[in-house]
């Protein structure tokens, strides 16, 4: 018999979107599926539209809680999940309708931990998409290679979406998400998962389809600051006494993980503004001192580029305002 797959959708005030995610799962070719919906304190219809599948639906379930964050509630999710394997889906996206068959097919094929794939980042309004990067067959990592290349960026994705996990070892490690972290929630637990799995398998298929916003015209000054919780992955990294072994990789994930805050920044702030937040920033973090060519080297083309850029606040605030003056909007 197929093993049960639970899946997991946290949903918060989405009472225009949440219809076309739940479509989308309940049309899965593969049917032994335990959807669980956790409502995170949804103020607007949410929860009303979803009790509309309830009665159509057998295999939904809906936990209504008080707000408190995206990690909280897929926490909530993983304690009443009952399958034998995992998936998170946001409740504002949307997957393939043969997501879930394919990716279990590689589990029972390859006898893996955990199988993913990549991910379409879509601007409804304009029509206009962005693939993640890969074009190569699926790829099986094992042993210390799985925590070495989701920290350099080989194969593995951080986001928790997109992927089917084996539920034996989030258990045995009482694998969480970290309660009060706004920003890169589903990064750390991919970290912690990717210490302890044994046999990992990545696919370049586009299975998981992301719900993007296009660039600002008006760039709004929204500032990325340290106004939510963070983890300190070297702590992390030298408590699983890992530091030592893992330590260049690291330093990559470092400089590709503060090319995204960095690069997002600069796409809604003005020059002043990024230029002050940038010096801080360097004076404050690792990031010139590990952005070096030893470093960039062990990343792709398109990551050792930007990183490179990086080093120069008035390169890396050109290359995302440029767009914009052309009327060429970036999909974020």
């Amino acid at each position: 018999m197929e093993a049960l797959i639970s899946i997991i959708i946290p949903v918060y005030n989405l009472e225009k979107c949440i219809s076309k995610c739940l479509d989308s799962v309940l049309s899965q070719t593969y049917t032994n599926l335990q959807v669980i919906i956790i409502n995170d304190g949804s103020i607007d219809n949410t929860a009303d539209v979803v009790k509309g599948y309830l009665a159509k639906d057998k295999r939904i379930s809906l936990i209504d809680k008080a707000n408190e964050g995206v990690s909280i509630a897929r926490n909530v999710g993983i304690e009443h999940a009952t399958g034998e394997y995992l998936m998170f889906v946001d409740g504002d996206d949307w997957i393939d309708t043969d997501m879930v068959e394919k990716l279990y097919s590689f589990i029972v094929k390859y006898d893996v931990d955990f199988a993913g794939g990549g991910f379409v980042f879509e601007d409804i309004e304009s029509g206009r998409k962005r693939f993640s990067s890969g074009n190569y067959k699926p790829q099986v990592i094992t042993g210390k290679k799985i925590f070495e290349y989701f920290l350099i960026g080989k194969y593995l994705w951080g986001s928790v979406c997109g992927a089917i996990y084996k539920k034996d070892i989030v258990d045995k490690y009482k694998l969480r998400f970290t309660k009060g972290l706004l920003f890169g929630e589903d990064v750390f637990f991919n970290a912690q998962f990717m210490t302890k799995a044994e046999k990992v398998l990545s696919c370049s298929e586009h299975f998981y389809h992301v719900l993007a916003r296009v660039s600002s015209a008006t760039r709004k000054s929204v500032h990325e600051r340290e106004q939510y919780k963070a983890i300190d992955y070297e702590d992390f990294l030298k408590k699983e006494n890992l530091w030592e072994e893992y330590k260049e990789a690291y330093q990559v994930w470092f400089i590709r993980y503060s090319n995204y805050r960095l690069y997002h920044l600069a796409l809604k702030v003005n020059y002043k503004d990024y230029k002050d937040y940038f010096e801080k920033y360097s004076q404050g973090t690792n990031y010139l001192l590990w952005n070096t060519l030893k470093i960039r080297s062990k990343m792709n083309l398109r990551n050792h580029l930007l990183s490179f850029i990086g080093r120069y606040p008035s390169l890396t605030w050109l290359l995302m305002y440029l767009p914009n003056l052309v009327g060429k909007k970036i999909i974020v």
